[in-house]
């Protein structure tokens, strides 16, 4: 069965990440990490209304534009970041807002004109009495937004492994057909759950992500663990395999033979043997037949050491 991988969850396994602290008062930034795509955070929002006030404005209307800055980092961002590197003759890592967009940043914040790396220039100025800047304490992520968080990752954790289920199952096709059906409504609503978390309505995007894991957890409830009857019979193939080798292994021990090798084997294909019986026990059917197949296998290769 070949694996679902579709648009909805790598795009919220991207945006699915913890906040920073940041704060911005009197419009200075405190940035604490690179910016990128698909970075998410209310530092980029104030990216964007620093790129929108000197003119490298991020939109002319709508989404991002001055007074409809937003907290996701998408390509127009990256554009209007672009713009204001070049012109600050930044010639590495455009688009990405890294360590010497940052400290450029902070310079020019300050009121200081500096010199940044790569720049080719052959004179540094600076402004007399620069205003020193303020660092205000950061303000930690509210509880809303993490609790938020947290159901978001819970739902795409749901998704995740019911991916792998469907992935791993030897059920008929129907089954896999059904799950992978209730797997697309949990994408669907954990898509929902995070466009609400964009819009900053946390209840709604809680509600959306405890949706999306229960409709994950049942895509894979009426999958089976195998089957009973098979992993049975393996069970009792590995039990007649380990009778024939202990009686092998007696008869060469009468014989003053080498069984050193053969017990080894023996010895390993009962551990696999008790190992099945607890997975039949548990009601885990496929690793049954597996360990038990293994157990039947190490058994006669006891007998062929002799």
């Amino acid at each position: 069965m070949k694996k679902i991988n579709i648009f909805t969850s790598t795009f919220v396994a991207i945006a699915i990440i913890i906040i920073p602290s940041i704060t911005n008062a009197d419009d200075k930034c405190v940035f604490t990490r690179d910016l990128e795509v698909g970075v998410i955070g209310e530092d980029v929002r104030c990216l964007q209304k620093y790129l929108n006030k000197k003119g490298y404005t991020v939109s002319t209307s709508g989404i991002g534009s001055p007074g409809s800055e937003t907290n996701m980092f998408g390509e127009k961002t990256k554009e209007a970041l672009t713009k204001w590197q070049t012109s600050k003759s930044v010639t590495s890592g455009k688009g990405y807002f890294g360590p010497l967009s940052r400290s450029l940043y902070d310079t020019e914040a300050a009121g200081i004109i500096a010199t940044p790396i790569g720049a080719v220039t052959t004179t540094t100025t600076t402004v007399a009495n620069p205003t020193p800047v303020v660092t205000p304490k950061p303000i930690s992520v509210s509880s809303e937004e993490k609790k938020t968080i947290d159901a978001l990752r819970a739902a795409k954790k749901a998704i995740d492994t019911a991916e792998d289920d469907i992935d791993d199952s030897d059920d008929e096709q129907d089954v896999i057909d059904d799950a992978e059906e209730q797997l697309k409504k949990a994408e669907d609503k954990l898509l929902d759950a995070f466009y609400s978390f964009i819009d900053s309505d946390y209840e709604e995007s809680i509600a959306f992500a405890n949706k999306a894991k229960q409709y994950a957890e049942d895509s894979t409830e009426d999958m089976s663990n195998g089957n009973e009857e098979d992993a049975a019979d393996a069970i009792a193939d590995a039990k007649a395999a380990l009778s024939d080798a202990r009686a092998d292994i007696s008869d060469a021990e009468d014989d003053d033979e080498d069984t050193d090798e053969a017990q080894d084997l023996y010895d390993d294909a009962k551990e696999k043997y008790d190992d099945a019986r607890a997975a039949f026990d548990d009601e885990d059917y496929e690793e049954a037949e597996d360990l038990a197949q293994d157990a039947r296998d190490l058994a006669e290769e006891a007998s062929d050491a002799l």
